[in-house]
């Protein structure tokens, strides 16, 4: 039997909905993965000095 209208709106916003929730997903745990390489390198001590990052952020913004 097809499906009425409603019911192919409903699936398509579900669909929507999932991707949406994917997305989401993946760049909150990618956000989480760079933490975690953060602590990597701190922990074997792998740091920049402040005054470098600032000083490349400042050329970025030129």
């Amino acid at each position: 039997m097809p499906q009425s209208s409603a019911e192919t709106s409903l699936q398509a916003s579900r669909y929507r909905l999932l991707l949406v929730l994917e997305r989401y997903l993946e760049a909150k745990l990618r956000y989480l993965r760079e933490i975690d390489e953060g602590i990597a390198d701190v922990e074997a001590g792998r740091l920049t000095d402040l005054e470098i990052v600032k000083a490349k952020w400042k050329a970025r913004l030129r």
